[in-house]
């Protein structure tokens, strides 16, 4: 926190002023109560002395900030936001606006970190509190940028949210998987396993237990790469480069068409109509009897009444066939009946 371009005074960030300040902070325009306030900080003292430590405190603030109007209210006490900034009101600002990068930049380490007051256990449970959810704020907009981040492909940046997140909580199993499959996408198998390492240690250290089975294979899976295609370091920047396309457009020149250049119907005319004049006139010279195979639905019609009188012409005797021979001729040539012949 800042009062303007002022920054706190020595009375101020006295560890509980500057408590009295986070909390007054942290409840915005709703503010709190002077009961809760005296029961957050002197909870083993009387009324009177807490009521009078009360005023005495919101004095120095006051006075150490050069804003005699920054504690606004009676009963229900609050910070003036036109005297005073806070960065995490910015920080729940930026969230509220979907700008998750510019969350994540304001958030400068864990709330009222450090700070520590004797004998205040309700004081110590709301810090906790509220750190903790600060802190998951901050995580799932970490979680937001690395997931958008790969999605688009862009694994450079995906495993610097990554490496962000692993560093506030490196025993977050799918935060050290998403960090080793980034850096392994991006090439950087060595990383990687950089990082195994580092959950494993931290595993051990902190939960005394070993690293979790889906790193763990994962792990195995880029060492077998790492055997297999040798490692390829990529330099880790903070922004994907810039992809130049591999000419300009102004440098490609439209195709132009000659006015005395064949067009591509004529062509296929020209190749076409010689072949079809030479299959008409192979089978104008080919004998329609020359042994070819005529099948019976390919011979010419004939009628069903007509066939039966040939069929009796043809058992009669030779002698007795009154048929004109033309007729004979004709049926032999089309090939109605066969084995009779004429006298």
């Amino acid at each position: 926190m800042r009062g303007g371009e002022r920054a706190l005074g020595p009375a101020a960030t006295q560890p509980r002023r500057l408590a009295l300040l986070a909390v007054l902070a942290a409840a915005g325009d709703r503010g709190v109560s002077r009961d809760r306030l005296m029961l957050l900080f002197w909870p083993d003292s009387d009324v009177d002395s807490a009521r009078n430590a009360l005023k005495q405190a919101v004095f120095a603030l006051r006075r150490d900030l050069g804003a005699p109007g920054l504690v606004a209210g009676t009963t229900e006490l609050h910070l003036n936001r036109a005297q005073i900034a806070c960065d995490a009101w910015d920080f729940e600002a930026a969230l509220n606006a979907g700008d998750d990068a510019r969350a994540v930049g304001l958030y400068s380490g864990p709330f009222l970190d450090g700070v520590h007051i004797d004998d205040t256990p309700d004081l110590d449970q709301w810090a906790d509190a509220e750190r903790s959810k600060l802190a998951r704020l901050r995580t799932d907009a970490l979680n937001r940028l690395a997931s958008f981040a790969e999605r688009a492909g862009d694994h450079v940046n995906a495993a610097r949210w990554w490496r962000l997140f692993v560093e506030q909580e490196p025993v977050a199993p799918h935060a050290s998987l998403g960090l080793m499959r980034s850096l392994a996408a991006a090439g950087d198998r060595v990383g990687a396993l950089a990082a195994f390492a580092a959950h494993e240690n931290a595993m051990r250290r902190e939960l005394d237990l070993p690293a979790d089975p889906g790193v763990r294979d994962l792990a195995a899976q880029i060492r077998t790469e790492l055997a297999a295609h040798g490692p390829r370091q990529v330099p880790f920047a903070s922004a994907a480069p810039a992809i130049e396309p591999p000419f300009a457009a102004a440098d490609v020149k439209p195709a132009t068409t000659s006015r005395h250049r064949m067009p591509l119907w004529g062509a296929v005319l020209l190749i076409a109509l010689p072949a079809l004049a030479a299959g008409s006139w192979l089978r104008a010279r080919t004998p329609r009897d020359a042994g070819q195979y005529r099948s019976p639905r390919a011979r010419p019609a004939v009628s069903r009444t007509r066939r039966k009188r040939f069929r009796a012409i043809q058992r009669r005797p030779a002698t007795s066939c009154r048929c004109r021979p033309r007729w004979r001729r004709q049926l032999a040539h089309r090939g109605a009946f066969t084995g009779a012949s004429s006298t």
